[in-house]
């Protein structure tokens, strides 16, 4: 039965294509290819907007996947890759949140190693990509980062 339904669906949108005049025809195709193509594009947007922040380290919560925290106050990860940062933007003195979590799209799979680096009260460059949209908890990942000395 499904498949007389699927070839009465095929029937259909083939007399639909007959009936319907070229030009509105193309019409259709071409809003199909760019609704394609904005699907394709929307996970990677927010990886065009980069920043690099100065950042003083005041703390690092720890999700709920880490169970134990090792003699030096690191967390052990038990799974899974989801990371947060708090910590002093030095150009505006403000509080500032990060995500540090693995992207394919940046191919990085190492946030547990980028997280295992910060400790608080220190002083960090870091390379971040995407916003901050507070309303819907959106922060931005880092990339990279590196222990500034003497800052």
């Amino acid at each position: 039965m499904p498949a007389l339904y699927f070839i009465g669906m095929c029937l259909g949108i083939g007399l639909l294509m007959i009936t319907l005049s070229k030009k509105l025809l193309k019409k259709i195709i071409g809003g199909v290819l760019i609704l394609i193509f904005v699907i394709m594009i929307f996970p990677s947007f927010p990886h065009i907007f980069r920043n690099t922040y100065i950042i003083r380290v005041t703390s690092l919560p720890t999700p709920p996947h880490i169970t134990k925290i090792d003699k030096n106050n690191k967390p052990i990860p038990n799974g899974g890759s989801n990371y947060r940062v708090l910590g002093i933007n030095h150009d505006t003195g403000k509080g500032i949140a990060f995500k540090n979590f693995d992207s394919w799209l940046e191919l990085k799979k190492n946030s547990a190693n980028l997280q295992a680096i910060f400790e608080i009260g220190k002083d960090y460059e870091v390379l971040v990509y995407g916003f901050r949209i507070p309303w819907f908890s959106v922060y931005q990942n880092i990339i990279k980062v590196e222990a500034l000395k003497g800052y």
